[in-house]
């Protein structure tokens, strides 16, 4: 018998429509707000580029 192929879904699953209302439902109750997490994580990344700066400079010296 040939194989099929991949076997791909024809529309979401039967638990996708429940999963989608749950969402966050007590935004303020969060120990970092919904936006206030990308800015820590660009804050982390520019540390990182900042710090590592000096230490390829130096390596590659």
């Amino acid at each position: 018998m040939p194989d099929p192929g991949p076997q791909v879904p024809k529309g979401p699953g039967r638990l996708a429509g429940g999963v989608v209302g749950r969402g966050s439902p007590d935004l303020d109750t969060l120990p970092i707000g919904p936006w206030a997490a990308p800015g820590v994580l660009a804050g982390w990344a520019v540390a990182a580029l900042l710090g590592d700066g000096p230490a390829l400079r130096l390596r590659d010296a």
